[in-house]
């Protein structure tokens, strides 16, 4: 079986489904792991973000250097790098506030 190729889209495509990420982009200043994060924190956010009708992505880069951060809520989809100094549970704590409910028949 050939290696899974990666999804290109059309700029048509993402126009209609891409959503930006509010923080923008971040450059790499050393290792990250989520070891470090409280798990209380990161249960809010999955709860927060379930209860509404969405998902949440964790994860880490190719080369240790950023924490990944997907989030999916109807047509709406992001993905937030968070760099080693940055406060991931204030982060998270942030994107529940944000999280709004989607409407029935979403």
């Amino acid at each position: 079986m050939p290696p899974r190729q990666g999804r290109k889209h059309t700029d048509e495509y993402r126009a209609k489904y891409a959503v930006s990420s509010p923080r923008g982009t971040v450059a790499k200043t050393g290792v990250s792991s989520w070891d470090t994060v409280d798990a209380g924190s990161i249960r809010m956010v999955i709860s927060a973000l379930t209860k509404a009708g969405g998902a949440i992505r964790f994860g880490v880069s190719r080369d240790g250097g950023a924490l990944s951060v997907g989030v999916y809520l109807g047509d709406t989809y992001f993905t937030d790098w968070l760099r080693p100094d940055d406060d991931v549970e204030q982060y998270l704590e942030d994107l529940v506030s944000r999280v709004q409910p989607l409407p029935p028949g979403a």
